[in-house]
């Protein structure tokens, strides 16, 4: 039998010392495929809920890159020092799941439904990232990718001309145009 092992809960203490090391001494590596790499913050727990698929899409965003991606610990509001070092905003306390470079980022969403695809993007765009859907949740059709895309790029709530998509373990990028 299998025992789930418990998420490390870093103290505000411990936090703040990570938070005063340079940027690049906060990031470990966890995937490498020529210059396609995958940064993991050092407080961001590999045993956290949504890990495995932001690593999924953290790896094919940075193979598609073919540079680096980091994944992003939750930034609380009031850790604004931190906050403004990565270029999100000082005021929102909401954290996108990846960044591309610094003030670019990625956040995933996993709905429950087709229905909930614009709604998700929409939520993505409140924390500050592009959204990349993904079919971690419900089944999504690769044919009906530019449905979504339309569903997404047309929506009022998201204001972002490019949208990431999922499906079925491959990358897929939909711009407005």
């Amino acid at each position: 039998m299998q025992t789930r092992r418990k998420i490390r809960r870093y103290t505000l203490e411990e936090r703040k010392y990570i938070y005063s090391c340079p940027l690049e001494q906060q990031f470990v590596p966890v995937f490498k495929c020529g210059e396609a790499v995958v940064f993991r913050h050092l407080i961001r727990s590999e045993l956290s809920e949504d890990y495995d698929r932001v690593l999924d899409v953290a790896r094919a965003l940075a193979i598609e890159k073919q540079g680096p991606v980091y994944i992003l610990p939750e930034i609380n509001a009031h850790e604004k020092e931190l906050r403004a070092s990565l270029g999100l905003s000082a005021d929102n306390g909401r954290t996108p799941d990846i960044m591309m470079d610094i003030g670019e980022f990625v956040d995933i969403k996993s709905p429950a439904s087709e229905d909930t695809v614009s709604s998700n993007a929409c939520k993505a765009y409140k924390q500050g990232g592009v959204v990349c859907i993904t079919d971690h949740s419900t089944t999504l059709s690769i044919r009906d990718i530019d449905q979504y895309a339309r569903w997404v790029l047309d929506s009022q709530g998201y204001h972002f001309d490019v949208a990431y998509f999922y499906i079925e373990k491959v990358l897929y990028k939909r711009t407005k145009d």
